[in-house]
């Protein structure tokens, strides 16, 4: 998990963040990778209204049109989890928590492109998922089927290609993670397309998730 972690974090940084930075609409300032001017906090208060704090503060923050940049230069060093357990209690917070914001902000983010961006997110995982259940069927409408299995690995294998090429250059000095882009693409991804989509679901159903804070557990909607 560490090391699809390093090549997650480095895209959302690098390309992103630093986009959301260029049209001035950051919407996520983490704990630990973020200064504040102490005149910002007389505006905009933390609330308990979302599991995810720091994007709820952001979000307040843009609203009253306060200037949110990102620092390249800067270097923050923080903790990630090392397991599949701990990565999900992690994501869990952080994928519904954004849901959370979309309602409560719903207006404003209705308005804001990186907002329907994420939001567009569960609803492709969600379409995602329905689709490579109905390959099977799909391919059964065909009598050369061979021939279509072969067309779909080759698509899928052109597809990790050019993603590689893509983001390849931001992995240059580092082998390691280079080698990992391949396994990132086909499983890392697919894991969050699954766990995106369960979250969207739960939301949509009203279900919520069961949310733990140290020895403090509740479930949120």
């Amino acid at each position: 998990m560490k090391y699809f972690q390093m090549i997650e974090y480095r895209t959302e940084q690098e390309i992103i963040r630093h986009l959301q930075g260029l049209s001035g609409s950051i919407l996520v300032c983490p704990g630990p990778l973020t200064a504040v001017r102490r005149k910002v906090c007389d505006v905009i208060s933390f609330s308990n209204e979302t599991i995810v704090e720091d994007a709820d503060f952001t979000i307040k923050a843009l609203k009253n049109s306060i200037k949110i940049i990102q620092e390249p230069e800067a270097i923050v060093y923080t903790d990630a989890p090392e397991t599949v357990k701990g990565w999900y209690k992690q994501r869990k917070r952080w994928w519904y928590g954004n849901l959370q914001l979309w309602r409560l902000h719903k207006k404003w983010a209705m308005k804001n492109p990186w907002m329907i961006f994420n939001y567009s997110g569960y609803i492709t995982g969600i379409c995602s998922i329905i689709l490579i259940m109905s390959i099977p069927y799909l391919i059964l409408q065909y009598d050369n089927i061979p021939m279509i299995l072969m067309s779909g690995i080759l698509c899928l294998a052109f597809s990790i290609m050019l993603y590689i090429i893509y983001i390849g250059p931001l992995f240059a000095t580092d082998k390691r993670l280079l080698l990992m882009l391949i396994p990132y693409v086909l499983i890392y991804a697919t894991i969050k397309v699954v766990v995106i989509s369960s979250l969207f679901l739960c939301y949509l159903t009203g279900k919520g998730v069961k949310v733990k804070f140290g020895a403090k557990s509740f479930v949120v909607r």
